[in-house]
């Protein structure tokens, strides 16, 4: 959070208020529900995906922090800037996209990288140790958590584009 606001400050933010004036832009006219729930879901899948293979090829342990890192630096940035660009509306809609949205996504995405950090070391113990391990029933588990932690994220994106989109609607208007 803290580098977040150090780069709000450092770095010129005007195309980030412009692509997040834009983005608000787009609840004035009719959402195009279809399309918000695709391109939420196809998100969700790519950063989710990604750092669920990260853990399977050990590279987990180096590119995991990194993206954990950069997802709370992102994402404080665009707080911080949809507070500049709106004032008081700003800091209504951060405090709805904050509590239901990018707080519980972030949750589950930290929950993944630890999943992620932790198959990945204990893969790279067993390669050091040179043992011969059955990581089938560790896999399975590994596998059913991501299913579900990605369950979890589809209901959060349905919510965000069908509730959360129309409460925005109803402030930004």
């Amino acid at each position: 959070v803290i580098l977040g606001i150090v780069s709000f400050v450092i770095c010129d933010t005007s195309i980030v208020n412009d692509s997040i004036i834009s983005y608000f832009d787009l609840f004035s006219g009719d959402i195009r529900y279809g399309e918000s729930i695709l391109n939420s879901f196809c998100f969700s899948f790519k950063n989710s995906f990604f750092i669920f293979i990260c853990g399977l090829l050990v590279i987990g342990i180096v590119l995991t922090p990194f993206l954990v890192i950069f997802k709370g630096i992102f994402d404080s940035l665009v707080i911080i800037s949809i507070i500049e660009c709106f004032h008081i509306k700003g800091l209504i809609l951060v405090f709805i996209l904050c509590l239901f949205s990018i707080l519980v996504k972030n949750f589950i995405y930290l929950i993944l990288s630890y999943y992620s950090f932790n198959i990945s070391i204990k893969e790279i113990k067993v390669i050091k140790e040179n043992k011969s391990v059955h990581f089938k029933s560790f896999y399975k588990n590994y596998i059913l958590r991501y299913i579900i932690l990605f369950i979890f994220l589809l209901f959060i994106n349905v919510f965000e584009v069908y509730i959360l989109s129309n409460i925005i609607k109803y402030i930004i208007m």
